[in-house]
C-alpha cells in the first residue's frame, strides 16, 4: 500500500491510503486520530478506482481533488471534499508509455506520452476540457525559448523521453529532469549529464528552455522525490555530489541560474542515492531532506541547516505544520522541530510512535460490508444459506461472465456473494453451491466464459491466484466428467498466476486424491500444462 499527503489546506488532517490487496487501487481517506481519541484514524470515505491497474501515483492536488494515475495511462480526478470519482482519460498505450503532472494553477493535468517513437504533450482540463495533443519536436529550432542548448548540428543531446522526471513548473509549464549519457572521442569514456527541460505551452505551440545542471554519478536514477520544485518560487533544489559531502543547489527555473552548493550531509557509500525525498515545507520558508528510514534535515532558504540529522524511522511524505512519515502500513506524525543552527555532522534521534493505517476506524458491520465489497462484482440473493439462492447466484454469475472483460477491475476478476446479513468470498460459496443439483453445468458455463475470452491469461484472481480458481476446483472435484474442460482453463491461464494449482493451494493435489483411480485421471494428468514433464 502506499500513503500519500492531504492538500495543503488538509495537510495536518488528512491522509490519503492507497491499497491493492484486491488488486484494483481503493483509496481511504484518513483523518489521524488524536492520543485522546486513541490513536490510529477515522476513515471519512474510500473509493475504487476501476480502471487503474496495480500501483498509483498522485498527480497533484487542485484544491481538495487530486489526480491518481497508473503506469499505464489511467488518470482519475477524485474529489475529497464532493465525494465524487470521474475517468479523465484512459490512453490505450503501453506499459510507461504516459506520465502527468496538475498543472500549477490546479486546472489541468499536462500529460507527456509516447506514440510510434514521438512524444506528445496533452492539456486536458479538469473541468472536463480536452484540448488536442501538440507533438514534440526537439528539431525545430523555432521551439527554443532560450536556456542552454545542449544541441550540435547533428541531433540534440538531451532528450523527451518517459524515463525522465515530471514536475509542475512556473505559469503552467512542465518541468522535465533529464539524465542522459554520451560518448567522449577525446577520453574515449562515456560521460553522464542532466538537465532541467521547461516546457511551455505559447498558443499552443511548444516552447523549451533547458538548464544544465552539475555532473552527475554514473547511472543515477533518482526517484522523482529526490528534485524538489516549486512553481510558485519558480524554483527547484537539486542534489549534487562533492567530494566529502552531499549538498543542495537552488536552481532557477525562469533561467537556470544556479547557487553554490549548500552541504547537507556528509557522504556515505551510497552517495545521492541514500537521498529519497526533498519536500518544500508548506508553512516555512524552508526544504526538508529525507533519507529513507534513516533520517531528516531542515534547510532554510538562505542555506542554513536548521536542525540536525534527525534519525527517524520513517519515510518522509509531508512537511508542513507537522512532519508526516510513512512507516510501512502505518504512519507517524510530529511537532515540527524547533529551528537551531546545526553543524554538518550533528546527528540527534527524533521518537516516532506509529500508527497502523487501519487501526481505531471504529466501522458499523453495513461499513465493513460496503468495504469490503470494493473491488469486486457483487452478487446478491436473498439467503445464502438456501440451495435455490445459491443457483441464482450462480445463473447471476453465468450472466456476468458472458464478457469477462467488461466486469474485471484493471487486471483483476472477482465475485464476492452476499445476502443481507453475509458476505461469502468465492471459495466458501463454489465449496456450498457445488453440491447443489443442476450446479455444475452453470458452473462449467461460467468456466466456458472465461475461457473464451480475449486475453484471460492476463487477468488476475484474488492475491494474484487465477480467477474463477474455486470454480475450476470444485467443478473437478464434484465430477471427473469436468476434468477436461479443468485443463482446457489451465491451459487458458497465464503461468505466472497457477499457484493456487501447483503451488500454494496445492488444486492438483487434491484432484489427484479424489479422481486417481478414475480412467479420466490418467488422461487429464497427462494433458494439463503443469505436469512433471512439462517441468522437466
Amino acid at each position: 500500500m502506499d500513503l500519500f499527503p492531504g492538500p495543503a489546506d488538509k495537510g495536518a488532517d488528512w491522509l490519503v491510503a492507497a491499497d491493492y490487496e484486491k488488486g484494483t487501487p481503493i483509496l481511504h481517506l484518513l483523518r489521524p486520530r488524536s492520543e485522546v481519541e486513541g490513536g490510529g484514524s477515522e476513515l471519512l470515505w474510500y473509493c475504487e478506482l476501476e480502471r487503474c491497474q496495480g500501483s498509483v501515483s498522485l498527480c497533484g492536488w487542485a484544491g481538495q481533488a487530486a489526480v491518481f494515475a497508473d503506469q499505464y495511462g489511467c488518470f482519475y480526478l477524485v474529489d475529497f471534499e464532493s465525494r465524487q470519482v470521474r475517468l479523465l482519460k484512459q490512453f490505450q498505450l503501453g506499459f510507461m508509455d504516459a506520465k502527468g503532472v496538475v498543472s500549477s494553477d490546479g486546472k489541468a493535468l499536462l500529460v507527456l506520452f509516447e506514440k510510434g517513437r514521438c512524444h506528445y504533450l496533452q492539456r486536458i482540463g479538469l473541468d472536463g476540457e480536452l484540448t488536442p495533443a501538440v507533438e514534440l519536436d526537439l528539431y525545430d529550432d523555432d521551439a527554443f525559448g532560450g536556456g542552454f542548448d545542449y544541441r550540435d548540428e547533428d541531433e540534440p543531446y538531451f532528450s523527451i523521453s518517459l524515463q525522465h522526471r515530471l514536475y509542475p513548473g512556473p505559469g503552467n509549464s512542465l518541468i522535465l529532469h533529464g539524465l542522459d549519457d554520451d560518448y567522449d572521442d577525446e577520453t574515449e569514456q562515456d560521460f553522464w549529464f542532466q538537465y532541467l527541460l521547461r516546457l511551455d505551452l505559447v498558443e499552443g505551440q511548444p516552447r523549451f528552455r533547458v538548464f544544465p545542471l552539475a555532473t552527475p554519478p554514473a547511472d543515477w536514477d533518482p526517484e522523482p522525490g529526490v528534485i524538489a520544485v516549486s512553481p510558485a518560487r519558480s524554483l527547484a533544489a537539486v542534489p549534487v555530489l562533492g567530494e566529502a559531502a552531499l549538498g543542495i543547489e537552488w536552481v532557477s527555473l525562469d533561467d537556470g541560474q544556479r547557487s553554490a552548493p549548500v552541504w547537507v550531509r556528509p557522504l556515505d557509500e551510497n552517495g545521492l542515492e541514500s537521498l529519497s525525498t526533498s519536500l518544500f515545507s508548506t508553512e516555512e520558508e524552508a526544504l526538508w531532506l529525507g533519507w529513507g528510514y534513516d533520517g531528516v534535515r531542515r534547510l532554510a532558504f538562505d542555506g542554513r541547516l536548521t536542525s540536525p540529522l534527525l534519525q527517524a524511522k520513517g519515510q518522509l511524505i509531508g512537511a508542513g505544520a507537522q512532519l508526516t512519515f510513512d512507516c510501512a502500513y502505518a504512519f507517524a506524525r510530529t511537532k515540527l522541530p524547533a529551528c537551531t543552527a546545526s553543524a554538518l555532522d550533528e546527528v540527534q534521534p527524533l521518537a516516532l510512535e506509529p500508527q497502523d493505517w487501519r487501526h481505531n476506524w471504529q466501522l458499523t458491520q453495513a461499513q465493513r460490508m460496503a468495504l469490503s465489497g470494493l473491488g469486486q462484482n457483487l452478487i446478491r440473493v436473498e439467503s445464502l444459506a438456501e440451495p435455490a439462492q445459491q443457483r441464482a447466484a450462480l445463473q447471476q454469475l453465468v450472466a456476468l461472465t458472458a464478457d469477462c472483460r467488461a466486469v474485471s477491475r484493471g487486471k483483476t476478476l472477482l465475485f464476492l456473494f452476499a445476502d443481507q446479513d453475509q458476505q461469502w468470498g468465492e471459495e466458501a460459496f463454489f465449496k456450498a453451491a457445488a453440491k447443489q443439483p443442476g450446479a455444475l453445468a452453470l458452473m462449467a458455463q461460467v468456466l466456458e466464459h472465461f475461457i473464451a475470452t480475449p486475453g484471460s491469461d492476463g487477468l488476475e484472481g484474488l492475491y494474484g491466484q487465477p480467477p474463477l480458481a474455486d470454480c475450476a476446483l470444485q467443478l473437478g472435484l464434484q465430477d471427473a466428467a469436468y476434468l477436461p474442460l479443468v485443463c482446457r482453463y489451465l491451459e487458458a491461464l497465464d503461468n505466472d498466476h497457477d499457484g493456487f494449482f501447483v503451488g500454494q493451494g496445492d488444486g492438483l493435489y487434491q484432484l489427484q486424491v479424489r479422481h486417481q483411480g478414475h480412467p479420466a485421471w490418467a488422461v487429464f494428468d497427462a494433458s494439463h500444462p503443469y505436469n512433471e514433464a512439462d517441468d522437466e
